[in-house]
C-alpha cells in the first residue's frame, strides 16, 4: 500500500506540473493561483483534522462510558452477592 500512494502522490504532482506548464500562464499568474489553491487546501486539511480529533475524543467518551457502565454493573452484582452470603 506504502509503494501503491507514493506512486498516486508522484502521479499527481507529474500531473500538476504538466497542467501548469502547459497553460501558458506567466508565472506571477501561476504564483497568485496556487497560493490561492494552497489556502483552501490548507483550509480543508485543518478542517479535516479539527473532525478527527473531535471523533476521536467522542469515542474515548464512549469508551470510557462503557468502562463505567461496566464497572458499575460489576459492583451491583458484587453488592448483590453480598446480600445473598448475609442472608
Amino acid at each position: 500500500m506504502e509503494q501503491n500512494i507514493n506512486l498516486m502522490i508522484e502521479d499527481f504532482k507529474d500531473n500538476l506540473i504538466n497542467t501548469i506548464n502547459n497553460a501558458g500562464f506567466p508565472p506571477s499568474i501561476v504564483y497568485y493561483i496556487l497560493k490561492d489553491v494552497y489556502s483552501n487546501v490548507e483550509s480543508s486539511y485543518f478542517s479535516y483534522l479539527r473532525q478527527q480529533k473531535r471523533q476521536i475524543a467522542e469515542n474515548q467518551l464512549q469508551q470510557l462510558g462503557q468502562v463505567q457502565q461496566e464497572q458499575t454493573e460489576l459492583n451491583l452484582a458484587d453488592a448483590a452477592a453480598s446480600e445473598d452470603k448475609e442472608d
